[in-house]
């Protein structure tokens, strides 16, 4: 069975191109990151980290796509709740459904518009979120495993 997981389609560039997309630092980033972060609804007792993940191993004076830093953060938020049900759903149920409402959320939000996800992330998502509400762990715990390390 293939294994589908998260993709971010937002990206960067060691040189800068003529996208219709402005181009940021990675100060940028970061800021655009915290912004975003600052908005975001975490689980009880989560802290996320203050920067996108592994950005100072990219080469100096890379640029990124205008909305990698947002949807970095929640790739970030995401990891979170699905980490928060895997946590839950046996000894919480109460806050195994608050994670599983604030998943539900994610399909209206900006990182998984037609511009920034494609509809393999997105169906990946809806299928991960309705396995979970059937009391399946698998989708979620893979996802975890792949893309929230």
């Amino acid at each position: 069975m293939a294994s589908v997981g998260l993709v971010a389609v937002t990206g960067c560039t060691s040189t800068r191109d003529d996208s219709s997309e402005a181009s940021v630092s990675r100060d940028g980033v970061n800021a655009a990151y915290r912004a975003s972060i600052a908005e975001l609804k975490f689980p009880r007792g989560y802290a996320p980290p203050r920067t996108v993940a592994d950005i100072d191993d990219d080469p100096a004076g890379t640029t990124y796509q205008e909305t990698y830093g947002d949807t970095r953060a929640h790739f970030v938020w995401q990891c979170a709740w699905e980490q928060e049900w895997l946590d839950a759903r046996d000894t919480d149920p109460v806050e195994a459904e608050l994670a599983l409402g604030q998943l539900g959320t994610a399909s209206s939000m900006a990182y998984l518009a037609d511009s920034r996800a494609d509809d393999a992330t997105r169906g990946f998502l809806a299928e991960n979120l309705e396995k979970a509400r059937l009391g399946d762990p698998s989708g979620m715990q893979e996802d975890v495993d792949v893309n929230c390390s």
